[in-house]
C-alpha cells in the first residue's frame, strides 16, 4: 500500500468520528461451489454504496483450504500496489482501502464487484472455506464525504467444496439465494434430483424462527420467492431446507425495505 495513500487515510477525520449515518452500505463476499484443486475466483461485491468517500477493511481464510493467488478485476481505479496489502496474504489474511481523491464519494449499483480473489482449492470435497472479513490487522470502516463514518455491514462467504467437476456437478440438492444482499425481494434457487416435500425455515443469526413453509418440490429446479414482507428487519439470515436426514443452510442478507 502506498506511503501517499496510507498519510490521505490518516488524515482524513472518517476514522475518528462516531456519528453514523442511517444508511448501512453492505460489503459482502459471495458463496460459491467448487472442486479440489479448481482455481477460482471469489468476488467482493457491495449493496446500497452511495456517497462513499473511503474505506479500509481486512478479510482472512484457512490458508490450508485456500491458497493466495492474487487480486483482479479491480474498480474504482484500485491498484494491486496503492489499495492492497498483501504482506500476511500467505498466512490467511490481507487489507484493501480506497479513498475519492475529490471527496466527492463513489457511487455503484446493488451487486457490483469491487474486486476478485483468486484462491486455489486445497480444501477436500464435503469441505466448507469460510472468507470472512476480519478486524485486523485494519479495522472495517466506512466513511462518507462530510468526513463522518457510515453505517456499514460486512458479510463473509463459503467457498463450499464439492466432488467432481463444478460444470458438471453430481445430481444432489443445491440451495442459492439471488441476489444476496437484496432490499425488495429476492429468489431461492433449489435444485432438486428428484420431487421432494421439504420444510423451508428462515432463522435470525441468533437461532429464532421468522419464517417457515412446507414446499413441494419438483425435479430440477425451483424458484421461491421471499420478499421484506416475510422478514421481520434488516439484517442477516439463515434459510435452511430440510427434508428427512438432508438439511442444507445459506446465509443471506435483508438490507431493509425502501
Amino acid at each position: 500500500m502506498s506511503k501517499l495513500l496510507l498519510r490521505s487515510l490518516g488524515a482524513f477525520p472518517l476514522f475518528l468520528v462516531l456519528s453514523i449515518q442511517a444508511q448501512t452500505t453492505t460489503f459482502y463476499v459471495s458463496d460459491i461451489d467448487a472442486s479440489h484443486g479448481e482455481v477460482i475466483e471469489v468476488p467482493l461485491s457491495v449493496e446500497e454504496f452511495r456517497e462513499v468517500a473511503a474505506a479500509q477493511l481486512s478479510i482472512k481464510w484457512n490458508p490450508e483450504q485456500l491458497e493466495f493467488l492474487g487480486v483482479s478485476d479491480l474498480a474504482l481505479n484500485a491498484t494491486e500496489d496503492g489499495n492492497f496489502n498483501l504482506r500476511r496474504s500467505e498466512a490467511g489474511t490481507l487489507s484493501y482501502s480506497f479513498i475519492d481523491p475529490t471527496l466527492q464519494g463513489y457511487e455503484l449499483q446493488n451487486g457490483s464487484e469491487l474486486y476478485h480473489l483468486r484462491f486455489k482449492v486445497l480444501a477436500q470435497a464435503g469441505d466448507e472455506a469460510e472468507v470472512l472479513f476480519a478486524e485486523q490487522p485494519t479495522r472495517c470502516v466506512v466513511g462518507n464525504p462530510q468526513g463522518t463514518e457510515k453505517a456499514a455491514e460486512f458479510v463473509g462467504g463459503t467457498v463450499r467444496v464439492i466432488a467432481g467437476e463444478v460444470s458438471n456437478p453430481p445430481a444432489e440438492v443445491q440451495i442459492q439465494i439471488n441476489p444476496n444482499p437484496f432490499s425488495q425481494t429476492a429468489q431461492i434457487v433449489l435444485d432438486v434430483p428428484a420431487r421432494v416435500s421439504a420444510d423451508l425455515n428462515v432463522y435470525e443469526l441468533e437461532g429464532r424462527l421468522v419464517y417457515n413453509k412446507i414446499i413441494d418440490l419438483d425435479a430440477g429446479r425451483n424458484l421461491l420467492p421471499i420478499s421484506a414482507a416475510d422478514l421481520p428487519a434488516a439484517g442477516t439470515y439463515v434459510v435452511e431446507l430440510s427434508a428427512g436426514e438432508l438439511r442444507l443452510t445459506r446465509k443471506f442478507v435483508f438490507t431493509g425495505r425502501k
